[in-house]
């Protein structure tokens, strides 16, 4: 199974989280606060709604509360734009992940990292890449299966 991490479980967070669970991905979230799977379980259907995942078999959600357990594979960080919080996490993660920033405010100089940048409400479908090391974003492909439109900056 793929597997993908999300950290932060806030509104892009959960909408970034069940597009990939549906996608068959294995999901670790790490969240500082305790998840609310309700939440989740809702966007799971909104999205089964406005887009045909018939092609994908469901994947894996695992929680973890400790950002260390988080297995060493993809990660998109979807926290708050708070400056000094993301460049926390990501120093915590930069050793065994390949990490994507989902902000809209801040610039790959603040974070010294590659962005993907889902927009809001994620069923639109459109990304926006930016950085020099894209190919190593390997969903892609998987997006692009949906429908998905991709812009490279």
């Amino acid at each position: 199974m793929k597997e993908i991490n999300i950290i932060d479980f806030g509104l892009m967070g959960k909408q970034i989280s069940a597009l990939f669970y549906l996608l068959g991905y294995e999901i670790g979230v790490y969240n500082k606060s305790k998840l609310n799977i309700y939440e989740f379980e809702k966007q799971i259907k909104l999205l089964q709604r406005k887009i045909d995942f018939s092609n994908f078999n469901a994947g894996k959600i695992n929680i973890y509360q400790h950002i260390e357990d988080l297995k060493n594979s993809l990660t998109i960080e979807s926290l708050n734009e708070d400056l000094n919080l993301k460049k926390e996490i990501m120093q915590i993660l930069r050793d065994n992940n390949i990490v994507f920033s989902n902000s809209s405010s801040l610039s790959m100089d603040d974070l010294n990292c590659d962005f993907i940048h889902f927009f809001n409400t994620i069923y639109i479908k459109l990304i926006e890449l930016c950085g020099s090391n894209l190919e190593r974003f390997t969903p892609l492909k998987d997006l692009k299966k949906l429908g998905f439109h991709i812009i490279c900056s």
